[in-house]
């Protein structure tokens, strides 16, 4: 009897008031809502991940680490974005963060490093601290460094980091010998801020991969941004499903990422075999190939390496006839485009067909010149009448041109062979 009252109603009471209080705030203060859901799973990655995808879908920004905006957790800026928090960074500890907040709080944001190292106490804020705020971009509010000026070695073997470091260190004890003085007067010395060693800027595959070593993921952007177009349109499943195996049966689908890691191996029986990871915009998945499979396709497992891998689930040959995923194929990701992809189809409407025509679609598509076929299609909705085209123009499909008709609320399609 107390089991069929007292437990199940009073469980169901329980988590539908907390249900309901938790989906008023995500509805009104969505920002805050999400911020405390990131710091409350901050040690664990996967789940970082996933509620990062959530603020993604509701339409929140999770923005990277900023010494000017973030706090030890996540936190709302002024705009209702989620700055990344200092404490999620490795090697970053709260003394240090609360170090940089306490000074920042006192008497004002940070111009840049130099100004960080000469206002904090840098037994707190360390050189490995700064290395890895640099290397999660928490400096790139400031236009005149890049991160590879941060952190790459120059002449003398030093980096930016030690530079700042120095420097701070040098202008703390000039301040303090001025105010420890006989008569209290300055000693006049000026130290000049030294500038950081000109350097190349690091490609998009060295940021995302140092951001990842002291944050767990991407932040500001994700390896496979360059491929953005094949990963969305082409691929048919992500990584972070293939765990249902079963759900692959009978049919074939198309994953793209990039492969993480990649260790070739040898079986009891003398084989050999390869173990490796994909990684796509969800997740991970770690993936097996064996025989013939593995001979076939030896030359496409390296790590960094863009693929689109031709998947199926077939049931495995030995054990309790579960299911396991089958690859089929692997290419690389720079070739799907002119494989799978057909043509892009632009939709649009009668009424504002002039104003698309004279202000916008020519501007949009002169720079995405290419070899794909361009159709467009114009509607009367008001008429139900349709008239499809074939424009002369060729064009490429790529991330910036998606990108462009998103933001023009121009309807397209994108058709595969």
């Amino acid at each position: 009897a107390f089991a069929q009252y007292a437990f199940n109603k009073s469980h169901s009471t329980c988590y539908a008031f907390v249900a309901y209080q938790t989906a008023y705030l995500k509805a009104h203060y969505p920002g805050e809502y999400m911020s405390g859901v990131l710091t409350n799973n901050v040690s664990n990655i996967e789940k970082i991940s996933f509620f990062m995808e959530e603020c993604q879908r509701i339409g929140v920004p999770v923005l990277g680490p900023d010494i000017n905006e973030s706090s030890h957790n996540f936190a709302v800026n002024k705009k209702g974005q989620i700055r990344f928090g200092m404490g999620a960074i490795k090697g970053v500890g709260e003394s240090a963060s609360m170090e940089i907040i306490r000074e920042r709080q006192e008497n004002g944001p940070y111009k840049n490093i130099f100004d960080l190292t000469k206002r904090t106490n840098l037994r707190s804020v360390s050189k490995k601290t700064l290395e890895n705020l640099a290397k999660a971009g928490a400096f790139d509010f400031d236009p005149t460094y890049h991160r590879a000026q941060y952190i790459s070695e120059a002449e003398g073997n030093n980096t930016g980091i030690d530079l700042a470091v120095r420097y701070g260190a040098r202008y703390q004890e000039n301040q303090s010998s001025n105010q420890s003085s006989l008569f209290g007067g300055s000693s006049g010395v000026n130290i000049s801020e030294p500038k950081l060693p000109a350097t190349e800027h690091y490609g998009t595959l060295e940021e995302c991969r140092m951001e990842k070593e002291v944050v767990g993921i991407f932040i500001s952007k994700h390896p496979l941004d360059i491929y953005k177009v094949e990963a969305k349109y082409i691929a048919t499943a992500q990584c972070n499903e293939l765990v249902n195996t079963e759900a692959y049966k009978g049919k074939t689908y198309f994953v793209a990422g990039m492969i993480t890691s990649c260790t070739n191996l040898m079986s009891k029986t003398g084989s050999a075999f390869a173990k490796f990871s994909l990684e796509d915009y969800s997740g991970s998945h770690e993936f097996m190939l064996f025989g013939k499979d593995f001979d076939q396709h030896r030359g496409s497992l390296y790590k960094e390496n863009f693929v689109m891998m031709k998947i199926t689930a077939e049931k495995k040959k030995w054990g309790n006839m579960e299911y396991e995923i089958k690859i089929l194929s692997i290419e690389k990701l720079e070739d799907a485009m002119k494989k799978y992809i057909k043509c892009l189809e632009i939709t649009l409407n009668a009424e504002v067909l002039e104003k698309y025509f004279t202000d916008n679609l020519e501007k949009l598509l002169t720079d995405e010149e290419g070899d794909l076929p361009l159709n467009i299609i114009v509607c009367d909705y008001v008429n139900k009448l349709r008239v499809d085209f074939s424009a002369d123009k060729k064009i490429k499909v790529t991330p910036a041109l998606i990108t462009k008709l998103d933001k023009e609320s121009i309807e397209f399609k994108v058709h595969l062979n």
